[in-house]
């Protein structure tokens, strides 16, 4: 191909390294090259004329074999700039999620180190000015003129900013030194006043293997300085957070929100990151598990309902859910070895406090999934109350009749103490509205892109959409994000005060939780060469729930091909002109 050659360049010495690169620019909007042959494609080609290599923004081929695991469930992701949006092409390739954590992990520590030093030779500890210990890191700073109450301030009490020598710790660990880890277990894991159950059963479903814990904690021994880093994931991007290691006290020197058993500091330590991460203690207020697993571990994450949906009027649908597939399902993840949580009692059920406190279950609470068993024909589940206590006395509790000495021999039921017991699958159906699943894998690849949902979508043109080529069959997991959807009740009800009632959205809501969704389509290869669109969506391959959520995502196992993943709102358009 062909191209003009530039205008005459009057002071070369200044301005032809700028006449190149319009130059380039030029060819880059008007043609592409090839990546498997070289060739210039013309720009509204979106496969390679020679050998029909597809024009790509994110490319799926399998990883190195040589790591001893199945290629069809690993994948390299090679990205480039989507040339939709700014006309130019910038590569860069994703490694395996453990090379990324090491790296940013050693890039972290230098940080620490520096920090450290700083204070020895200042000869002071480390206070972290940016999540002072003061009431704005404990509460949210709503307007003066607020009338609402603040209910965790009067369950917290006054408080007081202690370093862990100064601690009163319960009579059984009075004797033992603080440490980062003591081999961390489920049961070490105490709330405290504030409500975030919804974390803390994430936390201990992580506890049950010790080594993801440890990734999250990137500072895993006592630092005297008081410095220490968590690694947590917010909005779908990677966090090291930086916190000192004043907690929060009452005025008996006890701590008042979480803390761990056996002096431990994981726990209290990674649920300020939390809370600095998100604003303040208060925040974490509320949540479900699925959050709590995605946030601690990065992994994608599903949430299987138990519940029938609801009709668009509010009334139950008389649609009835695929028990023998929920269960299919929830063995098929024990078996893959993902994380699991259990919310009881939340969304749309109808909830008689009294029938659940009967029982031994907590409403509005999330519960760790320990075990999923098919045994003997009995469809058996074990649970955690991250409270340590208050456990289902049903059918098959510890002191059921129903155990048999070879189930009680295989099974254990004897957890009580610690919060852990058996249940039925039928009583789940009956008592909890959800599953949440983290597919936690250490064989895969990761690549996280940032973008921006336009207001003004009501073409293809306005829609951003990420190009793949799969070069051999492929199993994906899309997840889309959105940024600050964590907000407490308080602050949502503060902002009604303020919000204007306008249809057309104002400025004011701009900010809400949007309706995300996340769509897969295969191209389509018989498309006029006019005809971008429908080039651009063929088939319809997967795609997520549309839900006002965090997160939403899809899973997929893909065939050679080019397809194009489209990242979707609606709540956000502006609808004037």
């Amino acid at each position: 191909c062909g191209y003009p050659q530039s205008p005459p360049i009057p002071h070369p010495s200044s301005q032809s390294s700028q006449t190149r690169r319009r130059d380039l620019t030029r060819r880059n909007r008007s043609h592409w090259e090839c990546s498997a042959c070289t060739y210039l494609n013309s720009s509204d080609r979106f496969s390679c004329e020679i050998c029909h290599q597809g024009r790509c923004v994110l490319t799926l081929k399998p990883v190195n074999l040589s790591l001893k695991h199945d290629k069809s469930i690993s994948s390299t992701i090679v990205a480039e700039k989507s040339a939709l949006q700014d006309e130019t092409l910038c590569h860069g390739e994703s490694e395996l999620m453990e090379t990324l954590r090491r790296i940013e992990e050693s890039e972290s520590r230098r940080l620490w180190h520096s920090i450290v030093q700083f204070c020895l030779n200042s000869h002071m500890k480390f206070v972290d000015d940016s999540f002072p210990p003061s009431d704005q890191s404990l509460y949210h700073q709503l307007q003066p003129s607020t009338t609402i109450i603040n209910t965790l301030r009067l369950n917290t009490g006054q408080v007081q900013w202690l370093r862990p020598h100064q601690i009163q710790s319960d009579i059984s660990s009075s004797q033992v030194r603080w440490a980062v880890f003591r081999t961390p277990l489920p049961s070490d894991i105490l709330q405290g006043v504030l409500g975030n159950c919804w974390f803390l059963s994430a936390l201990a479903v992580l506890a049950e293997r010790s080594e993801l814990v440890e990734r999250v904690m990137i500072t895993r021994e006592i630092c005297t300085q008081g410095v220490y880093q968590v690694r947590l994931c917010k909005d779908g991007q990677w966090k090291t957070v930086l916190v000192d290691d004043l907690l929060p006290c009452n005025m008996k020197g006890q701590l008042v929100y979480s803390q761990a058993k056996r002096n431990q500091l994981w726990i209290p330590i990674i649920e300020k990151a939390m809370a600095k991460l998100h604003g303040c203690y208060e925040a974490l207020g509320s949540g479900r598990s699925i959050e709590g697993l995605s946030t601690l571990t990065g992994a994608p994450c599903e949430s299987i309902s138990l519940q029938s949906p609801k009709s668009g009027n509010g009334q139950q649908n008389n649609e009835q859910i695929d028990c023998d597939f929920i269960w299919a399902q929830l063995l098929s993840s024990r078996a893959a070895g993902f994380l699991m949580g259990a919310s009881c009692g939340g969304g749309n059920m109808q909830v008689n406090e009294t029938d659940y406190h009967n029982v031994g279950l907590r409403p509005r609470h999330a519960y760790s999934v320990l075990d999923v068993r098919d045994i003997d024909g009995f469809r058996l589940v074990r649970l955690r109350n991250p409270w340590g206590h208050f456990v289902w006395n049903g059918d098959w509790s510890d002191h059921s009749s129903l155990w048999t000495e070879k189930l009680r021999e295989q099974l254990l039921p004897h957890g009580a103490s610690e919060g852990v017991f058996w249940i039925a699958f039928t009583d789940l159906l009956k008592y909890f509205d959800s599953f949440d699943i983290c597919k936690i894998r250490n064989d895969w690849n990761e690549i996280r892109l940032q973008g921006v949902l336009p207001p003004n979508a009501f073409d293809i043109d306005n829609i951003p959409v990420v190009l793949l080529t799969v070069t051999e069959p492929t199993e994906i997991e899309l997840n889309l994000f959105q940024e600050g959807h964590r907000q407490s009740h308080l602050q949502q009800q503060h902002q009604q005060q303020q919000q204007q009632q306008d249809w057309k959205r104002e400025s004011s809501v701009r900010n809400a939780p949007l309706d995300l969704c996340v769509v897969l389509f295969k191209h389509n290869e018989q498309h006029r060469s006019d005809d971008i669109a429908s080039m651009l969506m063929g088939s319809l391959v997967a795609h997520s729930k549309r839900q006002i959520r965090c997160f939403v995502g899809c899973h997929a196992i893909l065939e050679k091909g080019v397809y194009t993943v489209m990242c979707l709102a609606f709540n956000h358009w502006n609808t004037s002109e």
